[in-house]
Order: C-alpha cells, then structure tokens, then sequence
C-alpha cells in the first residue's frame, strides 16, 4: 500500500501525536529503508499506526493487516523525521521546556 504524498503542514500537524515508541520506529525503518520478516506483534501495531499516518508503506498491499510481508520507508516519513529535527533544534535554541518523550524529544536521543 502506498501512502499518499502528504503536505508539510500535514505532516506539522503529526509532530505531537507521534509516540517515542512510534518514533523510534520510525527510524529504525528509515535506517534500514525496508522491516521484513517482522513476527513482534507490538511491532507490528506501531508499524500498522504508523501506516495509517502515511509514514510508512506496506510492501504487499495484498495481505490483510498486520499480515505485511515487508514494510517499507517512504518520502512522508523521511520529511517528518526532517520536520521533527527542525522543530527540536529550534526549541533548543530557544530554551523551551519540553518535556522528555514530546514533541520528537525520540529524535534527540537516538
């Protein structure tokens, strides 16, 4: 399944909804362009959550959910990682108190 394009106001709109969990997904996915093989049900879950933000693809649309054969990075996902990096530098710049595991704090430590 392929993730429709989503703009860069979209993708703003997700910063605070994404879990540190989801986020670390993210990258991981992002590191490795392609998951496949994946049995963790957890993993499964948070990479279904993700899909269904349009930040990642499921490699075989065909099979039914949580059923993926392979999970694939995809452009919104590598734009929100871009995003997020963004917005956490420039709250640390500007000395925001944020709070640990808000707002892409996942990014920070990984």
């Amino acid at each position: 399944m392929i993730c429709k394009l989503k703009s860069d106001e979209e993708l703003r709109a997700l910063v605070d909804t994404i879990t540190p969990e989801q986020g670390r997904m993210l990258l991981r996915l992002e590191k490795s362009s392609a998951l496949q093989g994946l049995t963790d049900q957890k993993e499964i879950i948070i990479l279904e959550q993700l899909l269904s933000h349009g930040l990642v693809d499921r490699g075989n649309s065909q099979m039914p959910a949580g059923q993926a054969d392979i999970w694939t990075a995809n452009g919104n996902g590598s734009r929100f990682i871009k995003i997020v990096r963004e917005i956490a530098a420039a709250r640390a710049a500007a000395a925001e108190d944020v709070p640990p595991d808000v707002s892409g704090e996942w990014l920070m430590f990984s």
